[in-house]
């Protein structure tokens, strides 16, 4: 029977590279698409929060950010899901509206570079693959 070649990728630091190879069965092609789901649903579920958040209304921006947490883990980036985390806690606590919005801002500063790493990664992988 063949030894089938499994191909390899290096993947920048900031992912967790076992749990996504473990999780997605070492399928590189199947990462690259998560990647660029997750990239597109997080922006838009970001478009979809910010009437929320000019709102003040934390519950909402908490339901939204929920919905947002596990497409950072799927895409083996934890250091942004646990910012989301975070945030939902944050929410939980009702905070003013001025609070709110200071917090979601700093929030949106924070995914915007998980974002860019995201897509670059995407790309990077991409490359490799063809």
């Amino acid at each position: 029977m063949p030894v089938m070649k499994t191909e390899t990728f290096d993947f920048s630091a900031v992912f967790d590279s076992a749990y996504l190879l473990e999780v997605h069965d070492n399928d590189l092609n199947a990462i690259a698409e998560i990647f660029m789901t997750a990239h597109e649903q997080i922006i838009n579920e970001i478009h979809l929060s910010k009437p929320f958040a000019e709102r003040g209304d934390a519950e909402s921006l908490r339901q939204r950010f929920h919905r947002i947490k596990p497409l950072w883990g799927f895409s083996g980036l934890h250091y942004w899901q646990q910012h989301v985390q975070v945030f939902e806690d944050f929410c939980c606590r009702k905070p003013d509206r001025e609070n709110l919005k200071e917090s979601y801002h700093r929030l949106i500063k924070q995914m915007e570079i998980g974002l860019d790493l995201l897509e670059m990664e995407a790309n990077r992988l991409k490359n490799h693959l063809h």
